[in-house]
């Protein structure tokens, strides 16, 4: 029988990812299987997404001011580093298309995924607490959820 990591790595195999974004403080990376099925990573703690071994967009780019709003937003916390480069980062990821090679969940909950065309995800749980929940990988519209620490999910 399959771990709940196992099944979760099994979810992003030779899936495409699509678009990266953010629900407030919470990472959202979203993938499109070859069945056609939409799996989506929520992330809340530290992560970074790699291209040819450079940083090129990171969770911590929410603590720092983005470019000017669009005329009539006005809200600070809608414009910080991370979503000018998060709509950047969706443009690579449509141009390059790339899929994912391999994923892996290792101690403590480090879950990388390597992806053609040299773009990499790595997300870094920091909580020692094990009360919160750090990510998780799902099928849109599915109720099984799989992630870490693996009994909040």
């Amino acid at each position: 029988m399959l771990t709940e990591h196992e099944r979760a790595v099994g979810l992003l195999h030779g899936a495409v990812a699509q678009g990266v974004g953010r629900a407030t403080d919470l990472g959202i990376v979203e993938f499109l299987s070859s069945t056609g099925d939409e799996i989506c990573i929520h992330i809340q703690c530290p992560f970074r997404f790699l291209h040819e071994s450079k940083i090129i967009l990171g969770s911590d780019d929410l603590s720092y001011p983005g470019k000017r709003p669009a005329e009539g937003d006005e809200d600070p916390s809608k414009n910080t580093m991370f979503d000018t480069r998060a709509i950047a980062m969706t443009g690579f990821l449509g141009r390059f298309r790339p899929t994912v090679t391999s994923a892996t969940v290792a101690d403590g909950g480090f879950f990388s995924v390597a992806m053609s065309n040299s773009f990499q995800l790595q997300i870094f749980p920091d909580s020692s607490s094990g009360k919160v929940e750090m990510w998780r990988v799902f099928t849109r519209g599915s109720d099984e959820h799989f992630g870490f620490p693996p009994n909040l999910v």
